[in-house]
């Protein structure tokens, strides 16, 4: 029985260790400072492998949860239901703010294509060399979320 309860101990702190970070994570993507997220990656990977392992422990011995009081089964239900919408709002800002970095590319491709076919002379919907030498336009845009 304290083997279950101090698995469930440690199972309350990993997830709300996990909270802070996506808290974290959160904020920093609401004020589009997306690069503060390398800060917390390895810590969020190693804290989501150990909530894992945890989950899995704890649910094992069904007989053993089931003799937990009801008090901690709710401070689990609790506590996982807040990280579950941590965890939505964090995968809804990482999604817009991936459509946000991809309309910045589209429009600056499309002013560099633009850009390019006005110096060629050539269409600027199209922008393909048109047997001149010259400057060639090259752009490159590499960002990890």
């Amino acid at each position: 029985m304290n083997d279950v309860k101090n698995e469930l101990a440690a199972m309350l702190d990993v997830m709300k260790q996990l909270c802070q970070i996506l808290e974290r994570e959160n904020s920093a993507l609401q004020q589009h400072k997306v690069a503060q997220l390398k800060e917390t990656m390895a810590d969020k990977i190693r804290l989501s492998d150990v909530y894992a392992k945890q989950f899995k422990t704890l649910t094992s011995d069904r007989a053993a949860f089931k003799a937990v009081a009801m008090e901690e089964k709710n401070a689990l239900i609790g506590s996982a239901s807040h990280l579950n919408s941590l965890m939505d709002d964090n995968a809804r800002l990482i999604k817009a703010n991936m459509a946000a970095s991809k309309k910045l590319l589209d429009a600056i491709i499309a002013e560099a294509k633009k850009a390019q076919a006005q110096a060629e002379g050539g269409d600027a919907v199209y922008a393909r060399p048109r047997g001149k030498k010259g400057d060639n336009v090259s752009l490159s845009f590499n960002q990890v979320l």
